[in-house]
Order: C-alpha cells, then structure tokens, then sequence
C-alpha cells in the first residue's frame, strides 16, 4: 500500500480539535481525503452530537436502527466487541453500505474506547489495487457487476465523483454472484480479486488510539475488522456516514 493512504491531517490542521475548523480548513480535509482516501485526527474530544455536528459539515447523515445507535441519535451507530450490544463485527473485505442503492461515500470512526490489545482495522486503497490489476484480471472485471443477496448489482469499477480516478468496488462477505458468471466462475474470480486486494504488502493495519477520528472515502477504500476475539478490553466506536448517490461505473 502506498504510504500516503493511512495519514494524519496535516495541512494546515495538524493539533487542532475539528470542531473548530473555519470553511476553509475544512477543505484542507477535503483536499485530503480525494488525495489520500483516509485520513486520521488523533487527540479528540468528540461527544455524539459532536460527531454528528461535525458531519453535518460534509453532508446530511444516516440514520441507524434504534438497536444499533446511541440512544435518541439514530445518526451514530455503535461499533462494539461486546456481543451484547452489537453484531458481529465485518471481518472480510468490504466498503460501508454497497448494499443500499446509494452508498454512503464518506464515513467517520471516532475511537471513544479502545482495548488494551487487538481491535485494529485494516485498510487498502481500492484505487491502487485496480492500477496494479494484472490486465487478464481487469478484462475480467471490466463491465461486471457484483450481485448482492437482495439482488441489487453494484459495478465491480467504480469512478470517484470528484476526482475521476478508477477503483475496485466490492463487498467480499455479501457478493452472491458476478453477472455473465455462473457459481463457480465467479467464486473464482472473487477470491483472485480479494486476493489482490489483500496483499501484504498493500494492506494497512490500523491501530487505534482512544480519541481518534478516521474519516474514510468509500469509494477510494475497502477496509475490514479484525477479529474480535482477539482483542482484549472493550472497544467502543461511534460511527456516522455521509448519504450517498448512485455508484458510477468505471
């Protein structure tokens, strides 16, 4: 993976509580994220409503099931290892909300308690994993669609709205299928393509630290749980997202 991936905003906002960002530091984050797909503030101090507020600032957020939000703030769900608060954690590769129509492009992660051990999130910029595709591997994907259980197809390219740039896009836990592929042609094809996205060299492993926010684009990065059994502590996150539009194909 390119080292620009996983970085901490440092144009012209490094140290600063992202609250108090003015109209035109907050388009240093933006710069950021179209260069770089993630970006890191560590030190925050974000309440609920703060993440919610400072959101907002980008575009009008999700709303979650009561069963996975914070109470009385649909627009933050919870992200837990405790099994009693929350489901299973995605630990395949994935982008958050390819099953819905209009994905959300942006999410952010604000670490409000993490374990003493384990937890990591790991990330891949799905934009170099599709300029590294070996050109048999792009010809197969080229114009294919991903078939998800409730049977919407998402394009397995997809372009950034903003910058143009080309990137895998695929949810590997939920695709049941590729479109022009039976089962097994497209079995195969999924592993070849995860497999590229997950080489060692290109993935990112993401340690949190208590009170940092990840602001990541959807469109430019695939990213994955770590197993929860492996970590020690309780971990608590608060994640919001940004609505989305339509996917435009590659």
């Amino acid at each position: 993976m390119a080292p620009a991936l996983e970085t901490t905003l440092s144009a012209g906002v490094a140290g600063r509580q992202l609250l108090d960002l003015d109209d035109t530091e907050l388009e240093h984050v933006r710069a950021a994220l179209d260069r770089d797909g993630l970006v890191l503030a560590p030190d925050q101090r974000l309440s609920p409503d703060d993440l919610i507020a400072f959101t907002r600032r980008f575009g009008e957020p999700e709303r979650f099931p009561e069963s996975r939000a914070v109470a009385d703030l649909p627009e933050v769900c919870i992200v837990t290892n405790d099994p009693r608060q929350a489901p299973a954690q995605p630990v395949y590769w994935h982008t958050d909300g390819a099953q819905q129509p209009e994905p959300p492009r942006l999410s952010f992660f604000y670490a409000a308690r993490v374990p003493t051990s384990g937890g990591e999130t790991l990330f891949a910029d799905a934009r170099a994993a599709y300029d590294d595709l070996p050109d048999q591997l792009r010809t197969q994907i080229s114009g294919r669609r991903a078939i998800l259980p409730s049977g919407l197809e998402q394009p397995l390219v997809r372009r950034h709205p903003r910058t143009g740039r080309l990137a895998v896009y695929a949810d590997f836990g939920r695709t049941v299928g590729i479109t022009g592929l039976d089962r097994d042609a497209a079995r195969a094809l999924l592993r070849e393509l995860r497999a590229h996205v997950a080489r060692p060299e290109t993935v990112c492993v993401h340690r949190w630290t208590q009170g940092e926010l990840a602001i990541w684009d959807n469109v430019a990065v695939l990213h994955s749980a770590t197993d929860p059994g492996r970590s020690e502590g309780l971990r608590v996150m608060w994640r919001t997202t940004v609505r989305g539009e339509p996917v435009v194909p590659g």
